[in-house]
């Protein structure tokens, strides 16, 4: 295939170098010009993750090693932007050395430069994301939340996938050490975004334990337990609706706005409203396999979606435990299925302006929720 084409007319780009590089076993693409690539991302979803340690050396150790033919250059191929900055900000870094980046060096000098002083909580909080989000080997792997899952009893289900690779209790360290920033850093816009999206993370976090306590109160058959869970679940969705309400990038209304404003006249404006809803929630039809592929914990998404499906299914959990007759979870799929689809098809308004003082909610919710995570983590 290679050898057809001109060596002047051809590069190649190695998508996944950061994480699955190809050139590594074909010989540097057989002698072929390349590029190496950073994907890093599928689907613009959300969660906190990535590879820094990779991404400060891969582009210049490949570029200096004798086997790695004939490289190019570097690029960056992301299904979706607009989330973790701090993996872009470090690739594009690359562009201004062609040695491996110091990462201790960097990330401080990132740190200053995104809040514009010193602080050393702030400071600490970050060495504390890179030593555990931010180390992860496998870049799919987006520590994602059963929120956003199709509502079943089991831990993961279609293409929400929650182990989470690193210890959940670092990215609550990193949670009161932003929050103690904020002493310096509140009126900062960079510093509320960054908080905003840590608080996320950890309440999305926690959601999967508590899915998980009223899953086995169901398996029980104890409906006071799982009421009582399960109330808590939804609680956090509402949690996380109101501190994601604060930022526009974290607003279902501002994309639904956005792709509306495309539109010449209402059939488009209609039909690209359609496309925004379907792709972050079913991606295609609605019996399409890659539904949640490109999930968003967004306000508005989170309380209009994820927990209105979430509260059709207790419905018939809550009847299975009054009837003593076993959850019919097919039979939900399908139900849910055609609900999922009216809604992607729908045009109700949602807000396209931010509310509340982002800081004040983050430490409200540390202050609900600092002691039940200190606990189950403790475990």
């Amino acid at each position: 295939l290679l050898n057809a084409v001109p060596e002047n007319h051809l590069l190649l780009l190695d998508l996944w170098a950061d994480e699955n590089p190809i050139w590594s076993r074909t010989q540097a693409f057989y002698g072929k010009n390349y590029i190496w690539c950073m994907l890093h991302n599928f689907g613009g979803r959300q969660g906190l993750y990535g590879n820094m340690e990779e991404i400060a050396s891969g582009p210049a150790t490949t570029r200096m090693n004798k086997a790695s033919g004939h490289m190019q250059g570097i690029g960056v191929v992301p299904e979706g932007i607009e989330q973790n900055p701090v993996i872009y900000e470090l690739m594009l870094a690359n562009v201004w050395t062609d040695q491996p980046i110091d990462l201790n060096n960097w990330l401080r000098q990132y740190v200053y430069a995104r809040y514009g002083q010193q602080n050393e909580a702030a400071q600490q909080a970050w060495d504390t994301l890179r030593a555990s989000a931010y180390q992860l080997q496998d870049n799919s792997n987006d520590a994602q939340s059963i929120i956003t899952g199709r509502p079943t009893m089991d831990a993961s289900t279609d293409w929400t996938f929650t182990d989470i690779n690193y210890n959940p209790a670092s990215m609550v360290r990193a949670w009161t050490l932003m929050l103690k920033a904020s002493s310096e850093l509140s009126g900062k816009d960079p510093y509320q975004y960054d908080l905003v999206d840590l608080t996320r993370q950890v309440l999305a976090n926690y959601a999967n334990i508590v899915q998980r306590q009223f899953a086995q109160d169901y398996a029980r058959r104890d409906s006071a337990a799982y009421k009582q869970h399960y109330g808590e679940f939804t609680g956090i969705i509402d949690d996380l609706d109101r501190l994601m309400a604060t930022r526009k990038e974290f607003m279902l209304g501002t994309r639904i706005h956005q792709a509306r404003s495309w539109g010449t006249n209402q059939k488009e404006k209609d039909q690209y409203e359609m496309n925004a809803r379907d792709l972050i929630t079913l991606w295609a039809d609605k019996d399409c396999v890659l539904h949640e592929y490109a999930y968003k914990q967004w306000s508005g998404l989170l309380q209009g979606f994820y927990k209105a499906r979430w509260e059709q299914f207790n419905t018939d959990v809550l009847k299975s435990l009054a009837s003593g007759q076993k959850l019919d979870v097919e039979a939900f799929d399908e139900k849910i299925k055609d609900w999922e689809w009216k809604w992607v098809n729908a045009t109700a308004p949602y807000p396209t302006e931010p509310k509340g003082d982002a800081v004040a909610i983050a430490k409200a919710l540390f202050e609900k929720y600092h002691q039940k995570l200190a606990f189950v983590y403790a475990k």
